[in-house]
């Protein structure tokens, strides 16, 4: 049987803005995700018409977190396997990133993001672009998270 263990996770943080098409009323709040709000006028739900990812250091825009190529690395958590082959005991660590965008040799591109999978053993991407969205500009999606 293989033990996981988690060595770090990242709180997500987002100051979301609105504008409520009812009354005009024009607000903005921060949650661990982009969600909805309640006008505090008029009670509608109301969705951000723009999100800042707060998370750590970063004000807005593409993050500062980076991981090789990985750019605003938000969520970055490593998962320890202690696992029996063969040869005998061994530990196999993989590392799971939500990222902004990709930067090939100084051309950032913001179109590729999502979630990756590292492995940290043998120092290989196993996946990326997974829940990749058109743009990483407004940080991590509902879907990656």
């Amino acid at each position: 049987m293989s033990e996981i263990t988690v060595s770090k996770e990242v709180e997500m943080r987002f100051r979301n803005f609105y504008k409520c098409p009812n009354d005009g009323e024009e607000w903005q709040d921060e949650w661990d995700s982009m969600c909805n709000d309640r006008c505090p006028k008029c009670n509608a739900e109301i969705e951000p018409y723009k999100s800042e990812d707060m998370t750590g250091d970063k004000p807005n825009g593409i993050g500062q977190g980076q991981v090789g190529p990985f750019m605003g690395v938000g969520f970055d958590k490593r998962v320890t396997f202690n696992c029996r082959n063969k040869s005998g005991p061994r530990t196999r660590t993989f590392r799971i990133i939500t990222y902004q965008a990709y930067n090939a040799f100084g051309l950032i591109g913001p179109e590729f993001n999502g979630v990756a999978v590292l492995d940290e053993d043998q120092k290989q991407v196993l996946c990326d672009n997974i829940e990749r969205e058109q743009t990483g500009y407004f940080g991590v999606s509902a879907a990656q998270v």
